[in-house]
Order: C-alpha cells, then structure tokens, then sequence
C-alpha cells in the first residue's frame, strides 16, 4: 500500500511539473508568436586600422520568422558615416581638410536567438551591397620642399561606387514588454572591391513587435 502510494505520489509529482513546463513554454511561445517585427539601431563605428577615427552607425530593418521564433529573416539598410581632419603641407605651405567617408548598405541575412525568455542572446549574418563615397584630399600644385610637394591649396577627390560586402556578429536582447526589445549589437562589416574596408560596429537596437 505504500509503495503504491509512492507511485501514485511521484506520478502526481510527474503531471504537474509536465504541465507547468507545457504552460511555460506555451506562454514564452505566445510573447513570441507574431511573426514580424521591425527595428532600428543607432551606434559608433571605427575601422578596424582605427583609421579616421570613431564614426556613426545607423539601420532599420525589417524581420519574419516564418518557422520558428528564434530563426528570422531579416533585411536591413543601414548608414555608415566617418568624417577626418587632414593636414597637408608645413608652415605657411600648409592647408587643412574635412574629409568623408560613407556607405550606404542593403543586406539580407539570418538571425538565430539561442533561447527564450525575457533575455535572448543572439547571432547574425548578413550579405548585400554597399554604395560608398570616399573622399581623398592631395595637395594642389605648388613648390617642392625636401622632395614633397607642398601648397597653401587642397584637392578632394571623390569616389563614388558599389560594393558587395558581408557583416556579421551578435549581442544580447532584452524584452521591455511584449511589443518592444533593446539590444546591444555588435557587427564585423567586410566590404569587398575597389575601396576595401573592415568596419566594426557597436549599436543600441529597438526591436517591435506589432500590437496585439
């Protein structure tokens, strides 16, 4: 009699905790069950031969999970701006110049979260294209002093084009009620042709979800 109560007991013991870990993965299902979202990041940039110093990062992008919540497809366009200062010349036979250097981006990827909860750690990897322009400053035409070409003058010239280039990285999110999210992303971008770049990435990223 008592082992079958044993039985009976741990069989109780059995449905109940089977039915509050049914509930709970119901619940975290239904916080994420609309497919769709929408988002946009703000951040800082740097090359990664710290070139032209720190620069801004911006996106939005679009995502759907069509299968399950933590595989999504998303697709992004984003802008990334670094603007120097360049000294050219000595003494009287000196100028200074604001250059720029942008990249205006489509890309198509996958985001993979590694749980559910109110805290989802992430990966992301994306490929499109970058529009660029990059400015370069030279001297104009002066003396020559010590073998270098000088000149109170400057000339910018500027590269416009388009190039094929990946990025890709990950972060942590964390839900701040059921329709909105705030991540901290971090993103390697390579951009591949005529002006090649290795960008890195750091943003805050607003993640919502439609109203349900």
């Amino acid at each position: 009699m008592r082992k079958t109560r044993l039985i009976n007991l741990g069989v109780g013991v059995i449905i109940v905790l089977t039915a509050v870990v049914v509930g709970s993965l119901q619940s975290a299902s239904a916080e994420y069950s609309t497919k769709f979202s929408s988002g946009v990041s703000v951040g800082a940039a740097r090359f990664s031969d710290g070139d032209m110093g720190i620069g801004f990062s911006g996106r939005a992008f679009l995502e759907y999970a069509p299968y399950i919540p933590e595989i999504a497809l998303r697709l992004s366009a984003g802008y990334l701006r670094f603007q120097d200062e360049v000294k050219l010349g000595q003494g009287a036979f000196s100028s200074t110049e604001d250059v720029i250097f942008e990249d205006i981006y489509v890309t198509g990827g996958l985001v993979y979260r590694l749980t559910r909860g109110n805290i989802v750690p992430f990966v992301t990897a994306n490929a499109g294209i970058y529009h660029y322009r990059k400015e370069d400053v030279s001297a104009a035409a002066g003396p020559v002093i010590d073998g270098v070409q000088v000149s109170p003058f400057d000339t910018i010239d500027s590269k416009d084009g388009n190039d094929f280039g990946v990025n890709a990285g990950g972060g942590v999110e964390f839900f701040l009620s059921k329709n909105t999210s705030l991540s901290v992303e971090l993103l390697g971008h390579v951009i591949f042709g005529e002006v090649d770049s290795q960008i890195f990435d750091l943003t805050a990223v607003f993640r919502f979800f439609p109203l349900r």
